[in-house]
């Protein structure tokens, strides 16, 4: 018995002397840029994108910026966009376009004397496929999530989820996100617990498919990377998202093929 305790504490001596104390010396970055936030898709109507000055705490909110001037160009011509009365950090397009697949397109941003730019040009969609369900109880469903990997199209899937209470007297609304890539993470297998989502037989399901181009699914990858994949047992070491508008901007701005279904899940 002797012979065990002094075993245990050699080994909580040695586990104890290789711990070091560090001082990290965090460097903060410009926290006052404009941060981009749009997919422009190819259906002919009102476009939206989002655009909000970066913030330097972990959980905080970015402002809305107040632009001096907004536009998108597609070919020769140029759609102005103007913010929202209620949300200044929306802005919509004044008459309605399309961004087609195959046309390269380009946002332009101006304020406070400097102008920000960036490109997309949207590629084909394959079909959008069934919408599937598997039982999670008496009364409730779950959606099926697309493959994560699917080597011939990376896609982004919005789920949207309109129906009746489940245990409560409050309606079940929920949107979820799924992505598929054609790259394999193990970050994403060895993830943390996510909360799963029921929803009530009878429940409306709206499903939008994006077809993303490469660029914009490493930006979404890099994202997942430093937000849904982490907590898990391989988490990535944290960096910058990559962006593709100029001049420091941060954010993404994507065009992309979209297609839509709503089904009844039963």
């Amino acid at each position: 018995m002797l012979r065990i305790t002094c075993l245990w504490s050699i080994l909580f001596l040695s586990l104890s002397s290789c711990e070091e104390v560090v001082d990290w010396d965090f460097q903060t970055g410009e926290n006052d840029l404009p941060v981009v936030d749009a997919i422009l898709t190819n259906e002919r109507r009102i476009q939206e994108l989002r655009l909000t000055h970066s913030f330097g705490e972990p959980n905080g909110a970015g402002r809305p910026l107040v632009a001096d001037r907004v536009t998108v160009r597609v070919g020769e011509e140029t759609y102005p966009f103007v913010a929202l009365a209620e949300d200044a950090s929306r802005y919509r397009s004044q008459v309605p376009f399309r961004a087609g697949v195959g046309e390269e397109v380009q946002l332009t941003v101006e304020w406070e004397g400097q102008r920000y730019t960036a490109r997309s040009t949207a590629v084909p969609i394959l079909p959008l496929g069934a919408v599937t369900f598997f039982e999670a109880g008496v009364d409730s469903l779950s959606v099926v999530a697309p493959p994560v990997y699917t080597p011939e199209e990376q896609a982004l899937y919005i789920v949207d989820i309109d129906g009746p209470p489940l245990g409560g007297s409050e309606p079940t609304r929920a949107r979820l996100y799924f992505y598929s890539f054609s790259t394999l993470d193990v970050s994403e297998f060895f993830r943390g617990q996510l909360e799963n989502v029921f929803l009530p037989r009878g429940s409306t399901v709206a499903v939008s498919k994006y077809a993303l181009t490469t660029e914009f699914a490493a930006y979404l990858r890099a994202l997942m990377m430093e937000k849904d994949w982490r907590g898990g047992l391989y988490d990535e070491l944290p960096s910058s998202l990559p962006t593709n508008v100029s001049n420091g901007g941060l954010g993404f701005f994507a065009t992309a093929a979209v297609l839509r279904d709503t089904v009844e899940a039963q």
